[in-house]
This record gives structure tokens, sequence and C-alpha cells, in this order.
């Protein structure tokens, strides 16, 4: 939807300053067609903001569904077997990343540096 949106918006800016440049020259005036599309590009800023607004929303509520998952699935682990979950703690506390190791994200297995508590590609949080 939001391609569309933006599709829809670069027409009607295109539109609006090609017919800003033919009442300029029908009409001999510059200031006409400085007026026309102008008017055109600045009526479609809403638009483009409104667009990009919608992508950032979109892009936020994917990594929250990826948050919320994850911490289902490690709530389910841990509730399932009281002793592997005091395994898993002390596991937890001995593998804390030292300096200059890395860490593989669980979701989209990409690398990232132990000094970064998001991952690099998905937004996933260790």
């Amino acid at each position: 939807m939001t391609n569309a949106l933006k599709t829809l918006a670069y027409i009607i800016m295109v539109l609006g300053v090609l017919s800003g440049i033919l009442i300029g020259l029908m009409g001999g005036n510059f200031w006409m067609f400085l007026l026309y599309a102008g008017g055109s590009v600045i009526g479609c800023l809403p638009w483009f903001v409104m667009v990009e607004i919608s992508e950032k929303i979109d892009r936020l509520s994917e990594q929250l569904s990826r948050i919320e998952r994850s911490q289902s699935r490690t709530a389910a682990g841990q509730s399932d077997n009281p002793v592997s979950n005091s395994k898993l703690q002390l596991g937890a506390v001995s593998a804390s990343p030292s300096v200059g190791s890395k860490w593989t994200c669980p979701e989209c297995e990409q690398v990232n540096p132990s000094s970064q508590r998001t991952c690099k590609s998905c937004g996933y949080t260790r």
C-alpha cells in the first residue's frame, strides 16, 4: 500500500510540474510556472511524509512481533523444566560475552559484535 501511495504522489507531482510548465509557456509567465510547479511539489510533501511514517510503523511492529515471539519461546522453555532453568541461567552468566567476541542473532543468523545489544540486521534484542 505504501508503494502505491508513493507512486501516486510522484505521478501527481510530475503532472503538477508539467502543467506548470505548460501554463507558464502558454501564458509566457515564469511566475505562473513557479506557482503551479512549486504548489504541486509542496502539495505532495505530506503524502511522502505519511508514507515514510507508515513504513517506519510497519518496521517497528515487525520488530515488536519478533521480540514477542522470542519472549514467548523463552518463557515456554523456562516454564517446562525448572532444572534446565537453573542450567540456562548459569549458562547465561558463564557465557557472558568477552571483549572482542561476537554473537549470532537467533532470528536472522547475523553475526554481531559483542558490544552491540541489538542485531544490525533485524533489530532483535539479546
